[in-house]
């Protein structure tokens, strides 16, 4: 099995965070290129402040990038092998949200292909007032 040990040391270390300002265009054009009307009543969630104000569709979370994670994927090929969502508070324009993620876990198993590396990678999204919007939990094989 290929050695592990220094991946380890950067399990749950987060990077440092990339703050996105929500613009109302960035958001149209997402919207946009997805087919999805941007009106006030979509996606709401219940504890959101103000009703008149449309809050960004969920889905636009994968629009924002955080730093890279400071280490190479062992093996050659890497497969995204899904990812489970969570949210939290809605998301409005003008919004400030930063962006981090950090390794949760790394297994190996032997698979059809050889040595599979499965590595667990949460993305948290934090917004101005310091409150987890979401989060990205997600599953990469690298072989």
């Amino acid at each position: 099995m290929t050695d592990t040990t220094s991946l380890e040391q950067f399990i749950n270390i987060e990077t440092d965070p990339v703050i996105h300002q929500i613009e109302r265009d960035a958001v149209l054009k997402f919207c946009s290129a997805i087919n999805l009307s941007f009106d006030k009543s979509a996606f709401r969630l219940s504890n959101t402040a103000n009703p008149a104000q449309p809050i960004v569709p969920p889905t636009f979370f994968r629009s924002l990038e955080a730093s890279p994670l400071p280490f190479d994927f062992p093996g050659t090929r890497l497969l995204d092998a899904g990812s489970q969502w969570q949210y939290f508070y809605d998301t409005n324009i003008e919004d400030l949200i930063s962006v981090t993620q950090a390794l949760q876990s790394i297994q190996q198993k032997e698979g059809r292909l050889g040595l599979m590396t499965f590595l667990t990678i949460q993305i948290k999204y934090i917004n101005q007032h310091k409150q987890i919007v979401a989060t990205q939990t997600s599953t990469l094989i690298s072989y």
